[in-house]
């Protein structure tokens, strides 16, 4: 009896160390085309991740037109649904897209409202469209108010202080003068930062001039 349990055990034994010899051999002839295909994936994520980088950096010239962007952003979607990058590699690129377009809206608004070039309304476009990317912030709010005031004191005080210089001395009031000549002279809920430029700086002197001689009429 002890014989044949001793043989069955040997018997055991051998099957056992057979199938692990078999696994291991598997294993072993599995694994270096395991590696090659992850190493692969891994190379292809590569070049696809610097391709996208590439049409990324060409955001930072060119003409600054939320389409643009937005394109690129399919595109970078269209590879994560393809499995061609990893999320990761996905998000981190389209931060990058909407970075870009944070801060060439920032700079375009900033030297609107220091020169005379651009239009409100196309920035007010863009401050709109970058909202809807990054949500609000301080900066977009700063701006989008800024541009407000600007647009108040290039074109709406010019029209009302030449509305009360063409009245005539008899609708003169001192009142409006001095309400007229503190927004003239001090520009209020303007930054001094933009109206200390030369843009700003010329309205102002063109219309303290105009108010300066209607109140010399009135008083002489």
């Amino acid at each position: 009896m002890k014989d044949m349990n001793r043989g069955a055990k040997i018997l055991i034994c051998v099957l056992v160390a057979g199938i692990l010899v078999i696994g291991i051999q598997q294993l072993v002839s599995r694994g270096p085309s395991a590696d090659k295909k992850t190493a692969d994936k891994f190379s292809k994520e590569i070049n696809y991740f610097n391709e996208l980088t590439k049409k990324v950096e060409l955001l930072k010239s060119g003409e600054l037109v939320p389409v643009r962007f937005n394109s690129l952003e399919i595109e970078i979607d269209s590879y994560f649904q393809q499995e061609l990058i990893t999320d990761q590699a996905a998000a981190s690129l389209k931060t990058s897209v909407n970075n870009i377009f944070a801060q060439r809206v920032y700079r375009q608004c900033e030297h609107f409202l220091k020169s005379a070039n651009g239009n409100n309304g196309g920035n007010l476009a863009l401050l709109n469209s970058l909202q809807s990317k990054i949500g609000t912030n301080s900066t977009i709010n700063n701006l989008r108010t800024q541009i407000h005031w600007s647009d108040y004191y290039t074109k709406t005080l010019p029209l009302k202080v030449n509305a009360f210089v063409a009245s005539g001395i008899d609708n003169y009031t001192e009142a409006e003068y001095q309400l007229l000549k503190n927004e003239a002279q001090n520009m209020p809920g303007l930054s001094p930062l933009y109206s200390k430029s030369a843009k700003f700086s010329a309205i102002s002197d063109a219309l303290m001039k105009k108010l300066f001689q209607f109140n010399y009429e009135y008083n002489n």
